[in-house]
């Protein structure tokens, strides 16, 4: 009788491959991390380098900043020269203000300088007048002339003012009054001033201008 194990195949070397196998992955394992330390002293490096980058960039914008272009020494040195003409043309002047004034001060007997002309004070302007003579008549020879004349003043106007009167007489017993003003011609109305006087109807029939005359 056959033995049933003489046909099967035993992995006698199985220990063997077992650690091939372990020494595979142990060197794969070790591979992996001499690449992780590379990448991350090549990081280490790398910003080692920006930040020195940086610092000598910093260095360059200092120097630049210290040091002026030739543009601002250009203008710098263009208005220190018209400063120095300025303080020239200033101290010309100076003298120049001295010397007159001396001058001044000997023509006028060291009486120091002359003091400007008074202005004369402006005129008042001008108001127009004029002197009025008018003549009121009655109805007739009944009408009190003293109401009358009464009456004819007791207008007032701005700018009007009563003067003398005096009755004239007419014929047939009656009288006229004749009396005086003086208007400013820019705020009284003669034609107003006529209009006011008739409006005394008990009295007045009417009324005209014997003279009139500008002042």
């Amino acid at each position: 009788m056959a033995c049933p194990l003489a046909s099967e195949r035993i992995w006698t070397d199985k220990h063997q491959y077992n650690a091939a196998e372990r020494k595979y992955y142990e060197s794969l394992s070790k591979g992996a991390g001499n690449a992780g330390g590379c990448t991350l002293v090549s990081e280490i490096a790398k910003a080692r380098q920006h930040i020195k980058d940086s610092l000598e960039r910093m260095d360059g914008i200092a120097a630049l900043a210290s040091t002026p272009g030739a543009e601002l020494l250009d203008r710098l040195a263009t208005v220190e020269k018209e400063n120095s003409s300025l303080r020239e043309t200033v101290k010309k002047l100076e003298n120049l203000v001295i010397s007159l004034t001396s001058r001044v001060s000997n023509l006028e007997g060291g009486k120091g300088p002359v003091s400007a002309p008074t202005k004369a004070a402006p005129k008042p302007a001008l108001i127009a007048k004029s002197s009025i003579i008018l003549e009121v008549k009655p109805w007739d020879d009944e009408t009190d002339m003293k109401e009358l004349e009464q009456g004819v003043r007791k207008i007032e106007m701005d700018g009007l003012i009563w003067g003398a009167a005096k009755l004239v007489p007419v014929g047939y017993g009656i009288n006229k009054l004749q009396i005086c003003c003086v208007i400013e011609d820019d705020k009284v109305s003669v034609d107003e001033l006529q209009e006011k006087i008739q409006e005394d109807e008990d009295h007045v029939q009417s009324v005209d201008i014997a003279a009139f005359n500008k002042i």
